[in-house]
């Protein structure tokens, strides 16, 4: 992707990017910490730590997506260098997309199948 936006609009795409990122690290607070809890303890079994974790990826991911394009048009010349809509969209699909990396490794880690 950053060889096809070229050294102009990939400069265009950090700003929108650290934003998006912004909203990711606020949706994810503790959902990951949280689900080795529950695991950990034995207070809910694979299926429902599955299950919640897939709701949240998918409640939260929309809507911190949807936050962060509403942030980001709204903040694009100001903030964002005037980053184009196509940046800021692109970078605000980011936050679902490291939603479901970051809950998928870190379960698969707590279960002991994902190895170095």
């Amino acid at each position: 992707m950053t060889r096809a936006l070229g050294p102009e609009l990939r400069a265009q795409y950090a700003l929108p990017l650290v934003l998006s990122l912004v909203v990711w690290a606020v949706t994810n607070l503790s959902l990951d910490t949280a689900s080795g809890r529950l695991l950990a303890r034995r207070e809910a079994s694979l299926t429902e730590i599955t299950r919640l974790l897939s709701s949240a990826t998918l409640v939260l991911g929309t809507g911190g997506a949807l936050i962060a394009l509403g942030i980001g048009l709204a903040v694009r010349e100001d903030l964002l260098s005037g980053a184009s809509t196509t940046a800021v969209g692109l970078a605000c699909l980011m936050v679902p997309a490291n939603l479901v990396v970051q809950l998928a490794i870190g379960l698969l880690i707590r279960l002991g199948a994902l190895h170095s």
